[in-house]
């Protein structure tokens, strides 16, 4: 039977998939390891190509396949690992700016094309924000201040002392008095 025409009925992707998940699996058979090496092509074909349809057509002409069969792989590849070749920005964005750089220091580019370029890349760099956020800084931090009463700890939110009058607030501090050394505010912070 050609490779064409193999029916898409016929392709057992439970024992590729047994194998890809756990990299073991009953010994495979050469038609199971060829359709490991085609998923595997595949799955490389759509880190540069995401598009399926794209996908569907490179792999008719690289493996010989039909377009059933074609589909029953690039399908099985998105379904696979699909969280590895989503379109997400910083997939685009690196795929742009891998694209723009390859165009400037191509050395057959004519020079309008990489002024181009150039400028297209300084308007993108330009955009960029200084410095990543931190993403610690986004997380909500809840703070709460211990007061030891008679022997017994009271936590109290920031809600809660934002809650007592103002005059009480700064009798508190004023009762608080006194300096602290390095040495006991790393006690304090540690316990």
């Amino acid at each position: 039977m050609s490779k064409s025409l193999v029916s898409v009925n016929d392709l057992n992707f439970d024992v590729v998939k047994e194998y890809l998940n756990s990299g073991a699996s009953k010994t495979l058979s050469a038609e199971h390891q060829r359709m490991v090496d085609i998923c595997l092509d595949v799955y490389q074909m759509m880190k540069k190509y995401p598009q399926r349809n794209i996908c569907i057509n490179r792999l008719m002409v690289q493996q010989g396949l039909s377009r059933p069969t074609a589909t029953k792989y690039v399908d099985f590849a998105r379904d696979t690992w699909s969280n590895y070749v989503d379109l997400k920005r910083e997939f685009l964005e690196t795929f742009f700016l891998e694209k723009l750089l390859q165009e400037i220091s191509d050395p057959d580019a004519s020079e309008a094309a990489k002024a181009k370029n150039l400028a297209t890349l300084q308007k993108h760099l330009e955009a960029m924000p200084e410095q990543q956020v931190d993403p610690k800084l986004m997380e909500k931090n809840t703070v709460y201040i211990q007061v030891n009463i008679g022997g017994r700890a009271v936590p109290l939110s920031e809600e809660d002392l934002e809650q007592i009058p103002m005059a009480v607030r700064q009798k508190l501090l004023a009762s608080l008095g006194g300096n602290i050394d390095d040495q006991e505010a790393v006690r304090l912070l540690e316990s």
